[in-house]
């Protein structure tokens, strides 16, 4: 469980906005120490030697020093009331789901470090100027010069994050976004194409009975279930000799005190065996993408949906989540679904899990646009274009059938919203190229 508790540590730290800075922050301490001491062992006879470096005295290089920070300070506020804009627009017009995607922007994160660097850097190098009055005057040339050196590059990250940021709150590069890291969380999760399977080897007695007589395992807490560490569950219940059936999966709220698994035989499940089985569910107050593909499909449905509601009205956008959506599920019909049963080198089932399917997928990225655009014909077009060119690329007999399923419900939920004869046509149409294809 180890593993998955490092990925979720991990996950969340790059969601978080203070981390890149902050590890900037400890490098720009390093490079402030490392410069001075270099600006230590060349003297003021050395750093004049070297013709491109700054060569001003104390008070100017008190001067640029103290410009620099109070400019990068300043800039890093308004960065950041922007960064707060766009996220606020964010959040209300596509969905606070999609505030963890901004806040996993490294663009923006890097930004701000460059900033908050820069600012640091030069707080420190400012301490170490003296002038011809103190003790020992002491004027770093080197120090200054890559001040000078990181405000060009703070001026140069300022330009990319206004690009940046303008483009990112744009619908159609957010929907792309999400929809990348769903194409990525596919691939994860379903890693073979179909014909191409190298499981372990055939599970024996997955037909078998299962006992009546079994060890309820229960959550110690609410939430949900961001992962589930299978290979730990296997390599334990082979040792153990024991079965597992897991009532819930990735993505999954759970109440505490609810089931998640069930254990036998019982006289073999001792206080471990329901420690193991409880330690492989992290559970967390959200969701995340890495072992739940549905999570990045609500989150396309969602701008779908908010795109579609009066007070945006914006079909458009809609629509582009169709195309993606179809996209996906495209991808998901070409991999192989994982089977619930799950073997040990001997072949004997250990653990029986609750899967992803491929009309799981369809029914998470179909149903929810279907219910609430099927009274506008320009969508419920879109879903069924979408249906009809994917065709091609659904090779398994129930996939089809889903999918079929899902074209007839479209052509029936915009034909009872009375549109006019052209579009009840060209709905009509669209629904019979569907069936021919699926049919062929």
């Amino acid at each position: 469980m180890m593993k998955s508790r490092l990925i979720s540590i991990w996950d969340a730290l790059r969601a978080s906005y203070w981390f890149v800075p902050t590890l900037m922050s400890v490098g720009a301490v390093a490079l402030s120490i490392g410069a001075l001491k270099v600006d230590a062992r060349l003297g003021l006879t050395g750093a004049r030697e070297i013709g491109w470096l700054w060569a001003g005295g104390p008070d100017g290089a008190r001067s640029i020093l103290s410009t620099i920070a109070s400019s990068m300070i300043t800039v890093a506020g308004v960065v950041f009331s922007i960064t707060i804009v766009a996220l606020t627009l964010a959040s209300s017009q596509f969905g606070p789901r999609l505030l963890r995607n901004f806040l996993r922007d490294s663009i923006n994160q890097v930004v701000m470090g460059t900033f908050v660097a820069t600012y640091l850097y030069c707080l420190l190098v400012l301490r170490e100027v003296k002038s011809v009055a103190e003790q020992a005057p002491f004027v770093p040339y080197l120090s200054v010069t890559v001040a000078i050196a990181l405000t060009t590059a703070s001026l140069a990250m300022l330009i990319l994050y206004i690009h940046h940021i303008a483009r990112s709150i744009g619908a159609e590069t957010l929907v792309a976004n999400v929809a990348a890291e769903l194409r990525e969380s596919l691939h994860s999760l379903f890693p073979e194409q179909i014909g191409e399977s190298k499981s372990a080897p055939a599970a024996r007695e997955a037909g078998k009975a299962e006992p009546e007589e079994r060890t309820p395992v229960l959550a110690p807490r609410g939430g949900y279930i961001q992962a589930i560490e299978g290979d730990t569950l296997l390599a334990f219940a082979s040792e153990k000799a024991l079965v597992v059936h897991l009532l819930r999966r990735p993505g999954d709220f759970v109440p505490e005190g609810a089931r998640l698994a069930e254990v036998w035989p019982p006289q073999r499940v001792d206080d471990e065996a329901q420690a193991t089985v409880v330690d492989a569910h992290l559970i967390a107050s959200s969701r995340t993408p890495r072992q739940d593909a549905e999570y990045c499909i609500n989150q396309l449905v969602e701008i779908a949906l908010r795109a579609l509601s009066p007070g945006i009205n914006d079909p458009f956008t809609a629509i582009s989540c169709v195309h993606w959506l179809g996209d996906a599920l495209g991808f998901a019909a070409q991999r192989e679904m994982p089977a619930p049963h799950r073997a040990d080198e001997k072949g004997v089932v250990r653990v029986i899990a609750k899967v992803s399917s491929f009309q799981g997928l369809a029914d998470a990225a179909l149903n929810g646009i279907r219910q609430y655009g099927a009274s506008n014909p320009a969508v419920a077009i879109a879903m069924l274009q979408v249906i009809g060119e994917i065709a091609p690329r659904v090779t398994r007999p129930e996939d089809r059938q889903t999918l079929l399923r899902h074209a007839e419900a479209i052509f029936e939920d915009a034909m009872a919203r009375s549109p006019n004869a052209g579009d009840a046509a060209d709905m009509q149409t669209h629904r019979d190229s569907v069936c021919r294809l699926y049919a062929a």
